[in-house]
């Protein structure tokens, strides 16, 4: 009897040892999986996470502003602007004309294109110094590139100067710019919106001018402001502009697919700065 009992136990203690999973053997491993045969030469080597950490420093927190210029007829241009401390309605007289600098990165190879080139559109902050000319410059770039590219930009600056005849005048392309904004740059975050003015403009949300652009939802933070000549306008003139600043960024800020409220709300103006 003892015997049997001495054998049931010494089964019952083989069977729960073998359920005890066994220790997974130690070994040392890079971040990720390099790709040392893809065509990147040394930079593949490192793991991606490395990589990720280089193309942003190369590509990303710069402003690049559009448009086309005399230096490149019938094409498009672009330069990297080195004013990112404050933005203000400037522009450039010349572009980068060789299409090299930091853009050459993503010509080395294949590779290095596929992993680097969403990085251009995330990290970036797209600016447009906004007459009629450089608004078809710029939509000509929103046709140009990838729709998912396009959505991807999270940062846009606009800076729309039209003067005629003393007063601003907005062509069809202000309405088409809004329509890109609104349908194509739907991940858009940060908008900054600067209009030089030589007079006065009726500030209502049923204005002409103001009705493209509450086609724009989602964005997490505008930045909008009217700039005139110094003295021209009135402290009554100022107030209803802060107002009218709050009912337009509670319009843009909206989650997307919310309807337009009505103008006689009271704004709370989040998310303007």
């Amino acid at each position: 009897m003892w015997g049997l009992h001495v054998k049931r136990r010494w089964r019952k203690w083989k069977t729960s040892r073998a359920l005890i999973p066994k220790p997974l053997p130690e070994r040392r491993r890079a971040l990720s999986v390099n790709r040392p045969d893809s065509g990147m030469g040394d930079l593949g080597k490192l793991p991606y996470e490395i990589r990720h950490m280089i193309y942003v420093y190369v590509l990303g927190h710069q402003i690049i502003h559009i448009d086309n210029s005399e230096y490149l007829p019938n094409r498009l241009g672009h330069t990297r602007c080195s004013q990112i401390s404050q933005f203000h309605h400037h522009r450039h007289d010349e572009f980068d004309k060789s299409g090299n600098g930091k853009m050459a990165l993503l010509k080395t190879c294949h590779a290095i294109y596929i992993e680097a080139i969403g990085l251009l559109y995330t990290t970036n902050t797209f600016a447009l110094y906004g007459q009629t000319r450089q608004i078809e410059a710029f939509l000509y770039f929103c046709a140009s590139i990838r729709p998912w590219r396009l959505a991807s930009i999270t940062d846009l600056q606009l800076s729309y100067v039209e003067i005629l005849d003393g007063d601003l005048q907005f062509s069809s392309c202000w309405n088409r710019l809004w329509d890109e904004i609104a349908t194509g740059m739907t991940g858009l975050e940060h908008l900054t919106l600067r209009l030089s003015l030589a007079s006065k403009l009726p500030l209502s949300l049923d204005e002409v001018w103001v009705k493209p652009m509450l086609q724009v939802r989602g964005v997490k933070m505008l930045d909008f402001r009217l700039h005139g000549i110094r003295g021209q306008w009135t402290k009554d003139y100022e107030s209803e502009m802060c107002s009218f600043q709050k009912s337009l960024g509670e319009q843009m800020c909206a989650e997307r697919g919310t309807p337009r409220p009505r103008e006689t709300e009271k704004p709370t103006g989040r998310h303007i700065r």
